[in-house]
């Protein structure tokens, strides 16, 4: 109840105030609590009465949607006392990349790092932003693997949570246009989970990708590169990745086979000459790249003037921030 009032407190503001409507885990779903005879009990039950039993399977069908959907928060309670615990389980595994997966970060909070402290909603969300635990989506094919290593309270469980969380994210990342992963803190692990993910032809609908903020260095980089030919991006952002040379080299090979692509940021890292020439030679065959948003040390003027250079050339607006 505390979790919720900042955001009612929010919702009365408005003229029009918002209504809100709660799903509570399992809870909100009919659980076999009935013996064979299909009388109550308080615990072990096994099945339900005929009608809870349609009304269970008809909302496993839809249940994703309200993890995984972009306009709902939902709220996790990760403790260190049982965060593996949680993670360990095969459901809460499922309903856990449901909601990572697609999200921007302000929509998974962890509200056991509530204080009770925030001033509002906003204070709240700030305050509770799960960052921490946000994995990087994986396919239905890899999130089955991993199932094995988790488990259930029944057994027989796991083949339909593989084929529900199958449903769930091949629905959700069909038409995704955007997804938004920035300062989540992944590294190169996260970005080859991510890349490894469209590449497989996930997300054919999307258009705009942000990992700003994150650590993915020259390896992550590297990763998301080789996805790029692969999903029809128009704007990429890597912006403040610890981006050297090597990643500098590694988008530039990609450029070409990105065909779609037309802006690129790559602000806030330490792109040097090399990099920038690489970059600049890239651009011939970058036929569709409008903008580019960059920084370059004042030390590497042969790079910045080659890409100044390639950019006019090309007819490419260069945005670029000139390091002491």
């Amino acid at each position: 109840a505390r979790t919720l009032k900042p955001l009612e407190a929010q919702s009365s503001q408005h003229c029009s105030p918002c209504r809100h409507a709660v799903f509570y885990d399992f809870c909100s779903l009919h659980q076999r609590c009935r013996d064979s005879g299909g009388e109550p009990l308080l615990a072990g039950g096994s099945g339900w009465y005929p009608s809870e039993e349609a009304l269970h399977r008809r909302a496993l069908c839809h249940i994703s949607a309200l993890y995984s959907h972009p306009q709902t928060w939902v709220f996790l309670l990760n403790t260190k006392a049982s965060a593996e615990t949680f993670l360990s389980r095969g459901w809460c595994y499922c309903e856990a990349l449901w909601a990572m997966s697609g999200k921007r970060p302000g929509m998974v909070l962890d509200i056991s790092r509530d204080s009770g402290a925030a001033a509002d909603w906003f204070d709240f969300v700030d305050e509770c932003r799960s960052l921490s635990c946000r994995a990087a989506p994986v396919t239905p094919d890899v999130f089955a693997a991993q199932l094995e290593e988790k488990c259930f309270s029944h057994g027989e469980d796991r083949p339909l949570v593989a084929r529900l969380y199958r449903i769930g994210f091949e629905a959700r990342f069909a038409g995704l246009t955007r997804l938004e992963y920035h300062g989540l803190g992944w590294g190169a692990a996260e970005a080859k989970t991510l890349a490894a993910t469209l590449a497989s032809g996930a997300a054919p609908r999307l258009r705009f990708l942000s990992l700003d903020g994150n650590v993915l260095g020259c390896a992550g980089t590297a990763s998301i590169a080789e996805a790029m030919p692969w999903v029809p991006l128009q704007e990429l952002r890597l912006g403040a990745n610890c981006i050297r040379d090597d990643g500098a080299k590694a988008l530039a090979a990609a450029l070409p086979k990105a065909l779609s692509l037309t802006r690129l940021y790559l602000g806030a890292n330490a792109i040097g000459d090399d990099g920038a020439m690489t970059l600049a030679a890239a651009l011939l065959q970058a036929a569709s790249l409008q903008e580019l948003y960059i920084d370059l040390d004042l030390a590497h003027a042969p790079g910045a003037l080659a890409l100044q250079s390639a950019c006019t050339a090309h007819g490419v607006c260069l945005r670029r921030r000139l390091r002491e």
